[in-house]
């Protein structure tokens, strides 16, 4: 089978594919699935831009599907100063979870430390919740996670540069 008649079979999937209203990444692009064609896929984006995709390159590359489960874990990393201890920063992680309505408490919420840095600790922090909550829970978990930092007494970091100047008095 030569490459066009190739391409035209591997086409043939999408007339009775169900894939319309799925939130998707099809060759680095994210979108909803809006029409899916004998020729094109297209894609809506979230800043509502329609990206068509040639048929050929989205059966031939990889394709992310967002929405094909019930539940999304959200991860986050945030960062905490060496001075803050562990089991304060896990406190706060978790009551940051905590306060979201969205969050699913089966299974159950995650954080610990999940690397050291030259001047803070990351820790990862993980929940699950329904596909369509994701972003709801994404977002509030972020600021929580600032709110309950603040409560619990943990300093968050950034990178920062210091500089110090010498004086040739």
């Amino acid at each position: 089978m030569d490459d066009r008649s190739h391409n035209h079979c591997r086409n043939a999937w999408h007339p009775g594919d169900k894939s319309c209203g799925r939130a998707v990444e099809i060759s680095g692009q994210s979108g909803t699935v809006k029409s899916i064609g004998l020729f094109y896929t297209g894609l809506a984006t979230v800043d509502n831009r329609m990206i068509y995709a040639p048929n050929g390159s989205v059966t031939s590359g990889q394709i992310v599907n967002f929405s094909a489960e019930d539940l999304r874990r959200v991860i986050i990393s945030v960062t905490a100063s060496y001075d803050s201890a562990t089991e304060d920063v896990r406190a706060a992680c978790l009551d940051a979870i905590g306060m979201i309505d969205k969050a699913l408490s089966d299974p159950p919420p995650f954080a610990a430390i999940s690397s050291y840095g030259s001047s803070s600790i990351e820790y990862t922090v993980r929940t699950w919740c329904k596909t369509e909550d994701y972003w709801d829970v994404y977002f509030a978990l972020n600021e929580n996670l600032r709110t309950c930092f603040e409560k619990h007494g943990v300093e968050m970091c950034y990178d920062h540069l210091n500089v110090h100047l010498v004086s040739d008095k």
